[in-house]
């Protein structure tokens, strides 16, 4: 699978268990200030996105 680029970098994160408390759980991989987390059945605009970092 391939992701389009975005500019930044992105990495999936698959649980050992299907939870919707996975996203909760601390991880490696997050060095980050910010992590958005949303349901794959959201449809959010760039300036929605923008607005909820800024």
């Amino acid at each position: 699978m391939s992701w389009p680029e975005s500019g930044a970098p992105v990495q999936v994160v698959r649980g050992a268990r299907n939870s919707l408390n996975n996203r909760f759980l601390p991880h490696h991989l997050l060095e980050t200030e910010a992590v958005l987390c949303v349901d794959d059945d959201a449809h959010l605009r760039h300036d929605e996105i923008v607005f909820a970092f800024w």
